[in-house]
């Protein structure tokens, strides 16, 4: 919960747009951990990284897993062609 100041010269959506990125920062950190660590689990396995087998491996949704693709992509990328190439 945030107390603002009434003399705090921010609207109502600021600073609920403030509140929820405080509140939720634990939880994105966390999603992103999740994401990491299935990731890291599927290349030990030696099979291809996909986005459906890392929302299995994770407990996450697929929409969430995609949502934070992008941190991971690039290495994903590497890993699956580097997978192609000792096969």
């Amino acid at each position: 919960r945030s107390f603002w100041s009434p003399d705090c010269s921010l609207g109502t959506n600021d600073k609920r747009k403030i509140s929820c990125k405080k509140y939720y920062e634990p939880v994105i950190a966390e999603n992103r951990q999740k994401i990491a660590d299935a990731i890291e689990k599927i290349s030990i396995i030696g099979e291809k990284v996909t986005q459906v087998k890392v929302a299995e491996i994770s407990g996450l949704k697929l929409p969430t897993v995609k949502k934070y693709w992008s941190d991971n992509k690039s290495l994903v990328k590497k890993m699956n062609l580097k997978l192609k190439n000792l096969n």
